[in-house]
């Protein structure tokens, strides 16, 4: 190190060391409110996971209640007549696509024996339903669907009356668990077959018991001895989900719901791009709903991250350098404020030893005057005598 830095260190260490220390304390408070803000961002990506689990719980649980409002109708009326399903639907202004998202058709499948399978039959024509027919035979019990309300038209629903909707597994499996239980339950991941719709649908179907009488059974051997039928509604998942999470948000977070220990995957919304996955912001949680568990899986995005981190960490970027840099610069003011105080100092303690150099200077120029003065006068006093 050279003789002129030394000299500045020795002169300016101090504006220096604070510069240092400022620099550490900012660090540290940066990591502090880092932390903070990470714990900000763990709470934010946690309330929106429980509004999304909280929505597929309403959603669910409010179709069930529209499904037990139709079940209430049925058992005010001693006979069963499509148009009063009808209308019930029309009352509910079921028809508005605002207020159906996500429900794919409603319907109802009646139990019938073989015994009165023909006299079902016949019922069923003179109720307005001319093309209904068993599309089987020779079987214990039958679960004809007798009303289905797709919101298409008429012709396409006629195509599938009649069809038995005991007959698929995983249809009766949910049916004979709401018929022992004797409250609504979904069916595993089904694909959803729509009359006059070419393509298929991934989805589920919740049916809700119903029994005769006016009083609810309390056993399982009751149960299946008064059971009636099942009013069912049919949910298209991509479609039920679609809005979620908010739209703020649709960006920033994705999440996957399935269902059962198998976890059959019902609706996945998450990037295709795996590096959007490796965020660590992620959670789980569960519903319980329709007899069934549901699994909800939210992931942050990067989006999420940088959205919020930089909001509330950008103050903290923005601000410490400046607070650094202002402490230093009073340090560097005072240091220089010293150093010309000294410098001054110094002149000043110069300029005095030099006037007292000047003035011992003017003394002696004196004393010597005052005896050359003294010497003449002698001289002069001498040639005079």
């Amino acid at each position: 190190m050279s003789d002129r830095l030394k000299k500045h260190w020795r002169a300016r260490w101090a504006a220096y060391v604070t510069l240092w220390l400022a620099l550490a304390c900012a660090w540290l408070v940066y990591n502090r409110l880092s932390a903070a803000a990470d714990q900000r961002l763990q709470q934010i990506f946690e309330d929106h996971h429980r509004r999304i689990i909280s929505r597929i719980s309403q959603d669910l649980d409010g179709f069930v209640q529209l499904m037990k409002g139709l079940r209430g109708m049925i058992y005010t009326h001693s006979q069963i007549h499509p148009k009063d399903l009808s209308d019930y639907l029309e009352h509910v202004n079921l028809r508005d696509p605002a207020r159906r998202t996500g429900l794919f058709d409603v319907g109802l499948v009646w139990r019938v024996t073989e015994t009165n399978r023909l006299a079902f039959s016949r019922e069923m024509r003179q109720k307005g339903l001319p093309q209904f027919t068993f599309r089987a035979s020779g079987l214990k019990e039958y679960f004809p669907l007798i009303f289905l309300e797709e919101f298409i038209s008429s012709e396409a629903q006629q195509q599938v009356l009649g069809w038995d909707a005991g007959s698929e597994p995983r249809r009766r499996e949910a049916m004979e668990s709401a018929r022992d239980t004797g409250t609504a339950v979904a069916t595993r991941k089904i694909e959803l077959v729509s009359p006059g719709r070419v393509l298929t649908t991934p989805g589920f179907i919740v049916y809700l018991p119903i029994y005769a009488g006016s009083v609810q059974p309390t056993s399982v051997a009751q149960r299946r001895e008064l059971l009636r039928g099942y009013l069912f509604c049919s949910f298209s998942p991509k479609e039920l989900w679609k809005d979620l999470p908010d739209k703020e948000w649709a960006g920033m977070l994705a999440f996957k719901v399935s269902q059962g220990p198998s976890q059959d995957l019902f609706y996945d919304r998450t990037p295709e791009a795996p590096a959007d996955l490796s965020s660590p912001r992620r959670t789980s949680g569960t519903v319980t709903s329709c007899g069934r568990v549901w699994t909800v899986e939210s992931v942050g995005l990067p989006a999420f991250e940088e959205h919020l981190r930089g909001q509330q960490l950008g103050y903290i970027l923005f601000g410490s350098p400046l607070i650094v840099l202002a402490l230093f610069l009073i340090a560097w003011r005072e240091v220089s404020a010293r150093l010309r105080a000294e410098a001054l100092t110094r002149n000043l303690k110069d300029s005095e030893s030099t006037l007292r150099n000047a003035n011992l200077e003017l003394r002696r120029w004196v004393s010597e005057t005052r005896e050359s003065e003294k010497h003449l006068q002698l001289l002069l006093a001498q040639q005079r005598a």
